[in-house]
């Protein structure tokens, strides 16, 4: 019985295996993988073109694909990313990834190569998916990403929501990078295959399987010696083995014929530090990872393999294009995590080691423009464009870039009406140019038509007022070192000139702002335009960006007005606070959030009127807006963009209703914008009068 058994299970092993092959004929996929402590990636080169969907929950990914394929070197992921991935099925058409932890997955596509990207959130546990359906779609982003930013749809109380920036585009695979992989020629490797392959035959004894079963089921002997010129490991598996090694940059990656323990080479590291950086095991296969350049040598005689690593020749101590991603790699890892000015230089120590190399332009490029030094990233790219011409990610990237912060000149005009109450038409003539290196600045100007049939002076006098009004600033701001911004206005309009000044610190993550302004006028109130009302305040702020879906911002101020000639008519304190959700759809950007708005009045003056009734000059209240927000946006093709938002809002010192509005944008070409929009509220801020509606579009060219 026992011979019986030990046959079927010789003959029946390899069953599974080819049941999940793809056909003969199917295309071979290279598989690469990294592991960088608190993100890894896996990259998929295809021959030919192909299409992918992706679906994923908390701990599983599902790629299926458009056509079966082969991968032989997908079996050692798990060996090779075992912190992260605990399953992999491979199917005729498709990988399923099982992860150990909670982790978040980030697919794109990029001409023939796949990447995924594992992420777990520094310095926490890993976070729980949100109530959801048990599978959702993630994202696969094919660069170049969506046109610059549409501006928000206009809400008096729904705010502003706006989606993640894209993920840069992954880098381009190089020829030489190619040509470097072992699966690329038969001569890519200075390996040599096993002389004494195993096969099995079915008219082999019993006994001899049963032999067999023994040297499988055999430990097998690891020695390992080291010097100065190179390091040796031999591998004594007590019977005949088949070895296919590969070498690729500073891996070695050994696959046999059985399937060997997890601590088979565990401590040899330790045993040559000065040449072993890491070897692990698992399933079928060993990975060896050097801790410097140098040369594998692997060779299998009846059942020992010898392994052999030699000082690289001095030509070969430049770094491939396989040590420079994966550096690249781990310095995008530390600005994810705050540690913007170490992942800098070693980003530029890269690009000094590797001054043909676009991608570590292109990810320095990203840094920089992660802590709003757009100029500096601006000008990395024209170099990675100038290294790559064929790039067009790369130049799509700059393009986006300069939509966004360039030189441009808008024209905004909206009508607004409150119900019973006033109506206004407003123009805002605005732009921005780029007088220096670290400089920009820019301006505004408004021209505000008022018209309203009863209006309380500050003299305490009812008026009808129908008149045009203007007011207007002057701007400039640098930043004095990466990811820090100042900025200083000039403000003018009825009533004394004023100025403000504003630093901000931004990061990755977050941005960080401090403002102080001195009489800039205040056109909240109806009041407030005719009798020249200024407003001096004092203000914090803070958004995070908590991890690739959920955001959050908080703001608090302290405010002085003065009206008509009184120098504190009010003094107020404000706060507010937001947080949104980026719900994971594919057909459209749907967020979801609620917000709060306050404003609390600590004194106020009064006057009394002819008939000696006591009124105020400036009539703030107290109010206190809890909102429950939407917003969605889409894009319609290549030109045309809809931004939409409907908000829920109570006042807890009196009123309940709706907010809605829209735009639509249009861009006509590289250079040119038009947008059309609306909006509707009956919890305006307005006083009693509530019900605000309001139309308008805009006209914006570049330059």
């Amino acid at each position: 019985m026992r011979r019986l058994l030990a046959g079927v299970l010789l003959f029946l092993s390899p069953l599974p295996v080819l049941s999940q092959s793809a056909p003969l004929q199917a295309p071979v996929v290279r598989v690469l993988s990294a592991d960088l402590g608190a993100m890894a990636r896996i990259e998929l080169d295809w021959p030919v073109p192909f299409e992918v969907s992706a679906d994923t929950s908390a701990r599983r990914l599902v790629l299926v694909f458009d056509r079966p394929f082969n991968a032989p070197d997908l079996g050692a992921l798990r060996m090779r990313l075992g912190h992260w991935i605990t399953g992999v099925d491979k199917r005729a058409d498709r990988i399923t990834l099982t992860a150990a932890e909670n982790v978040y997955f980030d697919v794109y596509r990029s001409l023939r190569q796949l990447t995924v990207e594992m992420t777990i959130a520094p310095g926490t546990a890993p976070a729980a998916e949100p109530a959801a359906p048990a599978a959702r779609a993630a994202p696969v982003l094919t660069p170049p990403g969506p046109r610059g930013r549409a501006p928000a749809a206009p809400g008096p109380v729904a705010g502003k929501t706006a989606r993640p920036a894209p993920p840069p585009p992954p880098p381009a695979r190089p020829e030489e990078a190619q040509a470097a992989e072992p699966s690329a020629s038969p001569s890519a490797s200075r390996l040599r295959r096993t002389s004494d392959p195993f096969a099995e035959t079915v008219n082999r004894s019993w006994s001899e399987r049963e032999s067999r079963v023994a040297q499988l089921s055999a430990p097998p002997q690891v020695t390992a010696t080291g010097g100065e010129e190179g390091a040796e490991i031999v591998i004594d598996w007590a019977g005949p083995v088949r070895v296919d090694a590969r070498a690729a940059g500073r891996e070695l990656l050994l696959r046999l014929d059985r399937p060997v323990a997890p601590d088979m080479v565990e401590g040899l590291a330790e045993r040559l530090p000065a040449w072993l950086e890491s070897a692990s095991a698992g399933y079928d296969s060993l990975l060896f990872v050097a801790a410097r350049p140098v040369d594998f040598d692997a060779l299998t005689k009846g059942g020992r393999t010898r392994v052999t690593l030699a000082a690289a020749d001095a030509s070969a101590e430049e770094r491939d294009a396989a040590d420079v991603r994966l550096d690249v790699l781990r310095a995008r890892l530390k600005a994810r995590t705050g540690e913007t000015g170490e992942a800098r230089e070693a980003l530029q120590e890269l690009q000094t080691e590797n001054p043909e190399n676009p991608d570590v332009l292109v990810e320095l490029a990203n840094l920089e423009q992660s802590v709003g030094a757009w100029r500096r990233a601006g000008n990395l790219y024209d170099r990675a464009v100038g290294l790559d011409p064929e790039r067009r990610d790369i130049a799509a990237a700059r393009r986006a870039l300069e939509r966004e912060f360039g030189p441009y000149v808008r024209l905004d005009t909206d009508y607004q009406q409150v119900r019973d109450g006033d109506t206004q038409v407003i123009a805002v003539l605005s732009g921005r140019v780029l007088p220096a290196e670290e400089i920009d600045a820019g301006f505004s100007l408004e021209n505000r038509f008022l018209d309203d049939d009863e209006v309380l002076r500050a003299n305490g006098v009812l008026d009808s007022v129908s008149a045009h009004f203007q007011r207007g600033e002057v701007y400039a701001g640098g930043s004095p070192a990466p990811g820090h911004r100042v900025e200083g206005a000039l403000l003018f309009g009825a009533g004394t000139p004023g100025g403000s000044l504003r630093y901000s610190h931004r990061t990755p993550a977050s941005l960080t702002t401090v403002s102080g302004t001195w009489h800039r006028a205040y056109w909240e109130l109806v009041e407030g335009i005719v009798d020249d009302a200024v407003q001096d305040r004092l203000a914090v702020r803070y958004e995070r960006q908590l991890d690739r879906r959920w955001s959050a911002q908080g703001e608090i101020g302290l405010n002085r007005f003065g009206i008509a000639g009184i120098d504190t008519a009010a003094t107020t304190w404000d706060a507010a606070f937001a947080i949104r959700y980026l719900v994971p759809w594919e057909a459209a950007d749907l967020t979801v959030g609620y917000s709060f708005d306050g404003q609390y009045v600590a004194a106020q003056a009064r006057r009394r009127d002819q008939n000696g009734n006591v009124f105020e000059p400036l009539p703030l209240n107290d109010t206190e807006f809890h909102s429950l927000d939407l917003s969605l946006g889409q894009a319609l093709g290549g030109d045309w963009r809809y931004n939409a938002f409907l908000s829920l809002t109570v006042d807890r010192f009196g009123g309940f209703g709706p907010s809605l509005g829209g735009e639509l944008v249009w861009d006509a070409d590289e250079d040119m914008q038009l947008g059309l929009r609306a909006g509707h509220s009956r919890v305006s801020g307005r006083g009693d009068d509530a019900v605000f509606t309001t139309v308008g579009g805009h006209l914006l060219v570049r330059f």
